[in-house]
């Protein structure tokens, strides 16, 4: 089922970040001076790009032997990384209630030159490495928010992903310019169901169903069509750029591996044996050749919401 794979969403959005490709972020990535990859691209620099362009340039033509992890480390303010407290056999509320203000971020403007994408409300973030929104994430937070009266919070959360949707193109994996050509699982309609009133969200119901169901995601079984997951790009994930690499040989090429790697994120399954040939090895990866039922139970629901909402 190979696909044509989509371009960058609204390049004027997604312009270019040196910390998520160019020489310098291979430079980066493929000399493993962090042990996460999303350690870079989570970056923001402290200077002009273009400056900090000019001076690794500089130096590379130089022929001198410098110390990158120190270069780096002036060009940009890394993100910091919490370790993470043990985990604790507490589920009382005032437990719960604290974690929740400790997981909410808000992302109004953003710093020249980050990854980040500005969103108009407060969200939570599933803490540690992950310090953005994610899309289907959202929607458990929003599941334990509910129960707790927060409903202020999910609707936030529901009128952030449908900005992300009017500025992107679609509801991208997370709230960074590196998610932008994928998307997760087509949760939206469950997460609106949980607001007093969906009805104002029709619209971005219909265009994630247009999304999903547009000529390169669905394929005929049996004469019905069924979607699948899509990588959106055949190049290695910014944010495990070294790990897909060496998940492709250590090959850089564009290829249909990195597509496959692409949509297993999509999925939200990243990642699971269900992808793969050989359920031991990754590379065997085909994501975009398998259609799941689970993305198409997903899709019929949103349908019946959508239906539900238009006949009110």
């Amino acid at each position: 089922m190979g696909a044509t794979h989509l371009a960058r969403p609204l390049g004027g959005v997604l312009q270019h970040h040196i910390q998520t490709d160019g020489a310098l972020f291979e430079a980066v990535q493929l000399g493993r001076l962090f042990p996460d990859s999303k350690t870079f691209v989570d970056a923001v620099p402290r200077i002009d790009p273009a400056a900090i362009q000019h001076q690794f340039d500089a130096l590379v033509a130089s022929g001198a032997r410098f110390d990158l992890r120190s270069k780096v480390e002036e060009w940009f303010e890394l993100p910091v990384r919490s370790a993470g407290a043990p985990v604790r056999a507490d589920t009382t509320m005032s437990y719960i209630e604290r974690t929740w203000e400790k997981l909410t971020r808000t992302a109004t403007v953003v710093p020249p030159g980050s990854t980040m994408l500005a969103i108009p409300h407060p969200f939570l973030v599933p803490g540690g490495r992950f310090d953005e929104c994610f899309y289907w994430d959202s929607y458990f937070t929003a599941l334990g928010l509910v129960r707790q009266g927060r409903t202020d919070l999910v609707q936030g959360i529901a009128d952030n992903l449908v900005h992300l949707q009017n500025t992107v193109g679609l509801i991208p994996n997370g709230s960074r310019t590196y998610f932008a050509s994928r998307s997760q699982p087509p949760v939206l309609a469950l997460l609106v169901g949980l607001l007093p009133d969906p009805v104002p969200y029709l619209d971005a119901l219909l265009t994630e169903h247009a999304f999903w169901t547009s000529a390169q995601r669905t394929v005929l079984v049996g004469g019905v069509p069924m979607s699948r997951y899509l990588g959106g790009e055949n190049t290695p994930r910014p944010e495990s750029y070294a790990e897909d690499v060496e998940t492709n040989g250590g090959d850089t090429t564009p290829g249909q591996r990195f597509a496959h790697l692409r949509a297993g994120a999509e999925s939200g399954w990243d990642f699971s044996s269900r992808w793969m040939d050989d359920p031991n090895d990754l590379s065997t990866i085909r994501t975009e050749d398998v259609v799941p039922i689970d993305l198409n139970c997903l899709l019929v629901l949103l349908e019946h919401t959508i239906a539900a909402l238009g006949d009110r």
